[in-house]
């Protein structure tokens, strides 16, 4: 190009320019939207796993409080001959209903993965096959307001597992 260029094609190189221009911008729009996009995947995903980590680490810390064998079939409260012991039984029983009402309402309100709560709900059901979960049942749900879906969901577990 040279002062002798003719105008029209100074225009046509400014008009190429403009598209390159527009293309390239486009590009770094794309870019930056898919960036953001696998942040935003990622920052979930962390938020996922920090979450369920807390939520196992509640658990732990609360079948930590309960004796060994309280998952035995022929478990027995009542066999508790400490009346402390008998009651941080049922504090932990309570806190363990707690953690289940929380979990419930995650899932419901969608705010964790089907996979998690299958995992959280089959705890919760194997649970409600064991005496000493379904009588503390029996005895906090006439003492709580917990949401009446939430005791619906307890109760077709309680009534699954009859024994």
């Amino acid at each position: 190009m040279t002062l002798a260029t003719p105008i029209h094609e100074l225009a046509n190189l400014s008009d190429i320019a403009t598209i390159i221009a527009s293309i390239i911008g486009t590009i770094s729009l794309i870019i930056a939207a898919t960036s953001i996009r696998l942040q935003y995947k990622s920052s979930e995903n962390q938020f996922k796993l920090n979450n369920l980590i807390e939520y196992t680490k509640r658990y732990s810390s609360i079948i930590d409080r309960m004796p060994v064998n309280v998952y035995d079939w022929d478990f027995d409260a009542s066999s508790i001959e400490n009346e402390h012991e008998r009651n941080e039984l049922k504090k932990a029983l309570y806190r363990y209903f707690e953690l289940s009402f929380e979990e419930w309402a995650l899932w419901k309100n969608g705010r964790i993965d089907s996979d998690i709560w299958e995992i959280w709900r089959g705890g919760i059901e194997t649970a409600m096959k064991r005496p000493v979960f379904r009588n503390h049942w029996d005895e906090m749900e006439l003492k709580t307001e917990l949401p009446k879906d939430f005791r619906d969901f307890i109760r077709s577990l309680y009534n699954k597992n009859k024994i």
